[in-house]
């Protein structure tokens, strides 16, 4: 006989039988069928007696909805799993009034972020206490509490508090269709700042392939001149001018022929160091739409248009004599996003800086977004675009930036593209340096700035106390 029919067998005879525990009737079954507990015989032999045994089952305590005390509202819990809780009677009243369509008209969420309610406090006062949109403005609590004849000056209360909660109501509509307005404009914003970011990391990723260049160093035997400072802005890279007004063109073969122009006169004569400041614009758009209509002036835009820069900057630094220092600012133009409020801080500008800096790593190469600086024996250099406030007066601007210990401070920019002398004192001066681009249509016929191309050069002579500056036109 198999176990199973044997503990058939069992349960037959034994199924009317009362045992005393849960135990007992294990005993009993292992006895007759000889097996041990593991087998699936005794489990079906413990779950059968189970279901023949009367449960007594205790009824449970009923709880009430909620308990009013003299201040509090008090509801318990029906869950183990959760706490009962008290609220004030003001502030069930105040959840009446701000739920109700008939008060404030707030949804959930805003009810429970104004009086810092969990979702499970929230959903039992409205379950127990019936709270709906099409409530009254007062709990019924209140109002079998309260003598009919309060009740009217109650509700003049909670009025009150409507007519305030107006101007808060008013104030979030309007910022909500504010906000409705102009969402189209905020998106572009973000999705500009997004492909501006992707932009600077992918041309960032370059910079790891910057080689090396080397510098000319050329011997001077009794030289005339110690220091020879060149200042030079505005090469706007990548634009392609026809001016039918003044009959020139410019692009970037005409402005290789100028840079190789600067190079012969600043390697002439006797010149025992030089130092070079970059002003800013580098190039002419990033984007192909800086201003509107831009596209008409231009050659090339992008990462072309960068790589161009370095590369022709790089050969024209490498061919300076006896350069010993470098600094540049970025300008407008210099931005990865076509507009400057999404970006004004120069980033192509700084990755080519940047890309410089690593090729001639053998000298002092500075470079920042807004303003830089250097001194040469007794004067000291302040460098920026020109374009912030910060640099205008010409006063505070050394006060705030220059060399203590320097007597005597030029102040150099660029961006409007003519050369002018702001400010002339015995502390220094400000100067505006020509640009290497030269006018277009707007520049020349519109605001009237036709310039030729130039930079300014600033000697340092042996035996001098003061340097002598110059405007070299090309």
């Amino acid at each position: 006989m198999t176990n199973q029919a044997k503990y058939n067998q069992f349960f037959k005879n034994n199924s009317s039988k009362d045992y005393p525990t849960d135990k007992a009737y294990f005993e009993e079954c292992l006895k007759v069928t000889q097996t041990g507990s593991k087998y699936e015989v005794v489990k079906q032999a413990y779950y059968r007696w189970k279901d023949r045994q009367k449960i007594e089952k205790i009824p449970k305590k009923k709880v009430p909805n909620f308990e009013v005390s003299e201040t509090d509202v008090f509801f318990p819990s029906f869950s183990e799993f959760e706490d009962g809780f008290s609220l004030s009677i003001d502030l069930v009243d105040n959840l009446f009034l701000s739920y109700s369509r008939n008060g404030k008209n707030l949804n959930t969420i805003e009810v429970q972020n104004k009086f810092n309610l969990t979702a499970y406090q929230f959903n039992v006062v409205k379950s127990r206490l019936q709270l709906r949109k099409n409530s009254n403005i007062v709990s019924e609590i209140t109002l079998e509490r309260l003598p009919k004849s309060e009740h009217k000056a109650y509700f003049e209360s909670k009025l009150n508090d409507l007519l305030e909660f107006d101007g808060e109501q008013l104030e979030k509509t309007y910022n909500s269709v504010v906000t409705k307005k102009y969402r189209k404009e905020l998106e572009k914003i973000h999705s500009d700042r997004a492909r501006e970011k992707r932009i600077v990391d992918a041309l960032s990723g370059f910079l790891v392939k910057a080689e090396r260049k080397y510098l000319k160093v050329v011997p001077v035997v009794k030289p005339k001149i110690s220091d020879r400072v060149i200042a030079l802005g505005d090469p706007h890279f990548g634009a392609d001018i026809t001016n039918k007004h003044l009959n020139f063109k410019y692009n970037v073969d005409v402005l290789k022929e100028i840079l190789q122009e600067i190079l012969i006169h600043v390697n002439s004569g006797k010149v025992e160091n030089n130092y070079l400041t970059i002003l800013g614009d580098l190039i002419e758009t990033f984007s192909g739409a800086n201003h509107e209509g831009s596209w008409k002036e231009i050659q090339m835009w992008g990462a072309e248009c960068a790589w161009y820069a370095i590369d022709v900057l790089g050969e024209f630094i490498s061919n300076i004599n006896n350069l010993k220092l470098v600094r540049g600012v970025c300008g407008n133009h210099d931005r990865a996003a076509k507009s400057k409020k999404t970006e004004n801080t120069g980033e192509v500008g700084l990755i080519i800086y940047e890309y410089l800096k690593r090729q001639f790593s053998k000298i002092d190469f500075q470079y920042d977004s807004e303003f830089t600086r250097f001194k040469v024996g007794n004067v000291g250099y302040l460098s920026s675009h020109g374009d912030f406030g910060f640099s205008k007066d010409f006063a505070s601007y050394v006060l705030r930036y220059g060399y203590k210990e320097c007597d005597y401070h030029f102040a150099l920019a660029g961006h409007l593209h003519k050369f002018d002398v702001l400010k002339d004192t015995m502390e220094g001066r400000q100067i505006i340096c020509p640009a290497l681009v030269k006018p277009n249509q707007y520049a020349s016929k519109i605001l009237g700035k036709a310039s030729h191309s130039g930079i300014v050069v600033i000697d340092h002579k042996v035996g001098k106390e003061l340097p002598v500056m110059n405007v070299v036109n090309f």
